[in-house]
C-alpha cells in the first residue's frame, strides 16, 4: 500500500490534472484529501474540458456545500452560460438558477443578481415561486423593502394564477425535455410564507392544505409544525413533530418549542444540526437568526477563508472560472513554410494553435482539445482530386498550454500518397488548399468538421507550379550524375523517377491527361540513368549509397519492370545496409508474396 501510495502521489505531482492518481490517492488515503485539494481537483478537471457541465456543476455543488458562496455564485454563473452554449433553444432549468440565486443572495455583494436572474426567467414565460422568494429577501437584505414587498405581492398574484391553471394548458415555453415544468403546490406556499413573506396566518392555512394532500409526508408535517410555532401553539407542534421524521423545517419548529420549554442548551444544539443540513436555505438563514436571539453564533466546519487562500495561491486567477466559448478559447491556423513551392521542394505544414482563454489549454483524452490533427488536400488545376488524410495523427497529450502562450506543431506534408501524387506529375500546375481538422468527427453526408463546430477548420491554398522540361535541362541532370554533388543527385532522381512514372501513366490512361513535354528519347535516358552501369542504382561511387537509397524511395511510385528489378536486386549484397533494407522493401512493395523466396534468403544471409 505503502509503494502505491508513493507512486500515485508521484504521478499526481508530476500532474495535477491526472485523474486516475488522483482517484487512487482518494482510495488509498481518503483522510489525507482534504476539502481544500479536493476542491482544487474539480477545478482541474473544469479546466481540463471547459464544456463539460457535470464538471461545472460539480465544482460548482462543492463550492456550495463548503459555503464558499461567493466562488459558488461565479461558478454557477459558468453553468448558466455553459448551458445556454450547450442547449441555445432551451429554457434555463432550476436545478441550475436556484442554486445560482441563493448563492448570490448568500455572497457578500452579489444581492442584485438575484434579481437579475429571476427577471429572465420571469422574461422566458417561467414562474418559480422559489426564485421569487429569493429575490424579495435579496431586495430586502440590500435594503429596499418596497421592492422586496413588491416582489412578493406580484409572486402571490402570480401564484393564484398559476394554481387556477390547469397542466396541460402550460406554455411550452415552461416545458422541457431537460426538467419537468415547475408544478406548484400548497407546500411552495407554505415554505413561501414561513420563510420568505412572513406570514403566520397565511402560513397555517396553505402547511394544513399541503398536509391535507400529503399527510405521510415529512415535509409536510414539518411545514405544519414549524407554522404552528409562528402562531404560538406549542401544544399542537409538539405532536406533529412526534409524528414524523424530522427535517430540516422541523427541527427549527423544534428549536423553537425547546426555546419556549426553556432549554436554551437543546435549542442551541437542534438549531446547529439543522443549518448543517442546508446551510444556504432561507430557512437556515433563520435558524441563524434565532441562534443570534439565544445569544450564539454558527460557525461553519471548515475555515472557509483558508480554502480560498490555498485554491487562490494554487490557480491564481483561474481559480473562478469564466466562460469562453471554443471559438474565443482557441485561435488556429495553419501556415505553410518557406515560399518555394516547386516541384521536388520539401512542402512543411506549421500548425499553431494559441490559447485565448483565462485558463490553461490542457491537452489530452479528456481535454477541451484533444490533440488530433487532420490535415486534408484539394487540388485542382491541371488534376483536380481530393486527399482525405494528408496527415493524421495525434500530438502529445498531457500537455499544458498557458493562457496567451501556443501549441506550435510543424508537419511534413510531402508525404505519402499525397507526396506520391506531387512526384509523378512533375509537369502538372496545381492548386492546392489544405484544410486542418482538430479532432477530427465524421457528419451526416460523409463530411468531416472539427469536434467542435463552431470552430471553423483553418485553411491555406499554395500554387506548385509545372516543371518545364528541355532536352538541355534533360541532359544536363544527366550528367550530374557522374559529376553532381550528392544533393543534386538526390534531386535528379526524384525528378527522372518523376518523369519516368508521369509518362506510364499517360500510357495506362490512353489518353494526355494535362498539356506535358514528350521525345521518345527522353524515355531511354530517364531508365539509362537508373540501368547503366554508372546509374543512380548501380553507381560503383561508395559515397553514392546514400543517392541509390533516394532513388529507391522514389521508385516507390514506379511499376518496376525486370530490368528496373534486376538493378534494384543488386542492393540486396551491398555492404551499406540500409540500401540492403531498401532493396528489400521495394522489391517486396513491388511483388508481394511472389517475393517471399527473395526474403527468406536475404533472412538467411
Amino acid at each position: 500500500k505503502e509503494g502505491a501510495k508513493f507512486y500515485a502521489l508521484q504521478a499526481y505531482s508530476n500532474n495535477k490534472y491526472n485523474r486516475a492518481a488522483f482517484n487512487k490517492l482518494v482510495e488509498l488515503v481518503p483522510n489525507d484529501i482534504g476539502p481544500a485539494v479536493y476542491l482544487e481537483h474539480l477545478r482541474l478537471v473544469l479546466q481540463e474540458n471547459p464544456l463539460d457541465i457535470n464538471a461545472a456543476a460539480s465544482f460548482s455543488q462543492y463550492c456550495e456545500r463548503l459555503q464558499l458562496y461567493d466562488l459558488a455564485s461565479q461558478a454557477y454563473l459558468y453553468c448558466a452560460q455553459l448551458f445556454q452554449y450547450l442547449y441555445p433553444s432551451e429554457p434555463l432549468p432550476p436545478h441550475i438558477y436556484l442554486p445560482w440565486a441563493i448563492n448570490c443572495y448568500n455572497s457578500k455583494q452579489n444581492q442584485q443578481v438575484c434579481l437579475q436572474i429571476a427577471q429572465t426567467i420571469r422574461n422566458g414565460g417561467q414562474f418559480d415561486l422559489f426564485l421569487e422568494a429569493i429575490a424579495g429577501k435579496a431586495a430586502a437584505k440590500a435594503g429596499d423593502q418596497a421592492q422586496a414587498q413588491q416582489i412578493y405581492s406580484q409572486a402571490e398574484r402570480r401564484a393564484a394564477q398559476v394554481l387556477k391553471t390547469p397542466p396541460s394548458q402550460l406554455k411550452p415555453s415552461q416545458q422541457s425535455e431537460n426538467f419537468p415544468a415547475v408544478q406548484l403546490n400548497a407546500k411552495q406556499i407554505a415554505w413561501f410564507y414561513c420563510f420568505a413573506r412572513k406570514d403566520p396566518a397565511q402560513a397555517i392555512v396553505w402547511a394544513n392544505q399541503a398536509y391535507s394532500l400529503e399527510p405521510n409526508s415529512p415535509s409536510a408535517g414539518g411545514l405544519v409544525a414549524y407554522a404552528l410555532m409562528m402562531n404560538n401553539d406549542v401544544k399542537s407542534a409538539k405532536a406533529f413533530l412526534d409524528a414524523f421524521e424530522h427535517t430540516q423545517i422541523s427541527d427549527i419548529a423544534q428549536a423553537k418549542v425547546q426555546a419556549a420549554d426553556g432549554d436554551q442548551a437543546g435549542a442551541v444544539k437542534t438549531l446547529k444540526m439543522a443549518v448543517a443540513k442546508d446551510p444556504g436555505s432561507l430557512a437556515a438563514e433563520t435558524a441563524k437568526d434565532l441562534l443570534r436571539e439565544l445569544g450564539n453564533e454558527y460557525v461553519p466546519p471548515v475555515d472557509t477563508g483558508a480554502i480560498t487562500l490555498y485554491l487562490t495561491k494554487n490557480l491564481g486567477l483561474a481559480a473562478t472560472p469564466r466562460f469562453f466559448p471554443p471559438d474565443k478559447m482557441l485561435d488556429v491556423q495553419l501556415a505553410i513554410r518557406g515560399s518555394d513551392y516547386s516541384y521536388g521542394a520539401d512542402l512543411d505544414g506549421v500548425v499553431t494553435i494559441q490559447n485565448k482563454g483565462a485558463d490553461p489549454l490542457v491537452v489530452s483524452p479528456d481535454g477541451l482539445f484533444r490533440g488530433g490533427l487532420q490535415i486534408a488536400a484539394q487540388v485542382s488545376g491541371s488534376l483536380t482530386q481530393e486527399f482525405p488524410e494528408v496527415f493524421s495523427q495525434t500530438i502529445r497529450t498531457d500537455l499544458s498550454v498557458p493562457p496567451g502562450k501556443s501549441i506550435v506543431h510543424t508537419i511534413r506534408l510531402s508525404t505519402g500518397e499525397f507526396g506520391r501524387f506531387l512526384a509523378v506529375h512533375p509537369q502538372a500546375s496545381l492548386d492546392i488548399e489544405f484544410t486542418l481538422y482538430l479532432d477530427p468527427a465524421g457528419q451526416p453526408g460523409g463530411l468531416v468538421s472539427n469536434r467542435l463546430l463552431d470552430l471553423k477548420p483553418a485553411t491555406v491554398t499554395i500554387q506548385r507550379p509545372a516543371v518545364e522540361i528541355t532536352a538541355e535541362e534533360v541532359r544536363s541532370r544527366f550528367n550530374l550524375i557522374s559529376t553532381g554533388q550528392q544533393a543534386q543527385k538526390i534531386q535528379t532522381a526524384h525528378l527522372f523517377t518523376g518523369l519516368l512514372r508521369e509518362h506510364q501513366i499517360m500510357i495506362e490512361q490512353g489518353r494526355t491527361l494535362y498539356p506535358y513535354r514528350y521525345k521518345p528519347w527522353v524515355t531511354e535516358v530517364l531508365r539509362s540513368s537508373l540501368t547503366s552501369v554508372s546509374g543512380l542504382l548501380l553507381s560503383p561511387n561508395r559515397d553514392d549509397w546514400v543517392v541509390k537509397v533516394h532513388t529507391m524511395a522514389d521508385l516507390l511510385a514506379v511499376p518496376l519492370d525486370s530490368d528496373l528489378i534486376g538493378a534494384v536486386a543488386k542492393g540486396l549484397t551491398h555492404d551499406q545496409w540500409p540500401v540492403r533494407l531498401m532493396a528489400v522493401y521495394l522489391l517486396a512493395d513491388n511483388h508481394g508474396q511472389n517475393f517471399r523466396p527473395v526474403l527468406e534468403w536475404v533472412a538467411k544471409q
